[in-house]
């Protein structure tokens, strides 16, 4: 209840972001076998009038799949245009073996491995076969935990074409996004 609870709010707060910024939000797997959530994100979606292709739900490492998991609901969100990215890959549960059924859009690197991640060759390796990975499939790859101008540099070497971390910003309340176009670049 509180994933689904957190998300409506997360979905409430997006009418005031930039209109063409992606609302990623993240979903504990357990949470896409809930009765409530689907017609709760539509709910949500359809007051805050955002477009669904705007919400992209990541998908925690944090525990697995239930052994009763409605995988199906990947279809049915995916079909009314929301995307999905595999978050934190790398620090706990893999969701890789469900890459076929989520079909993400996004694989987002773990800062465990991102974190100076060309100061050490393993993580180095992890990264690099991780982006040609996302590429294989048709995804996008994010890096986290970027927090030095090195890192952004190596990165960009890697071929990531996205990336987060403190380097670009700490954590911040909604209403810091909420600003002019030009404080948004800024930020």
């Amino acid at each position: 209840e509180m994933n689904i609870m957190a998300m409506e709010r997360a979905i409430e707060e997006a009418p005031a972001l930039p209109g063409d910024a992606a609302l990623f939000i993240n979903i504990d797997p357990p949470t896409f076998s809930h009765s409530q959530f689907v017609p709760s994100m539509l709910r949500a979606a359809a007051g805050a009038e955002i477009a669904l292709d705007r919400i992209v739900l990541e998908i925690t490492e944090r525990s697995a799949f239930t052994d009763d998991a409605r995988l199906e609901v990947f279809d049915e969100l995916r079909a009314a245009g929301v995307r999905f990215a595999l978050d934190d890959q790398g620090s706990a549960y893999s969701h890789l073996s469900q890459i076929d059924r989520i079909r993400p859009s996004f694989i987002k690197i773990s800062n465990t491995f991102g974190t100076a991640f060309e100061e050490d060759e393993t993580k180095e390796c992890i990264v690099r076969h991780t982006v040609a990975l996302a590429r294989d499939f048709g995804c996008e790859t994010i890096l986290e935990g970027i927090e030095s101008t090195a890192t952004v540099h190596a990165a960009a070497n890697a071929g990531v074409p996205l990336a987060q971390g403190f380097y670009f910003s700490r954590a911040c309340p909604a209403s810091h996004w909420t600003g002019s176009k030009a404080t948004l670049r800024a930020a």
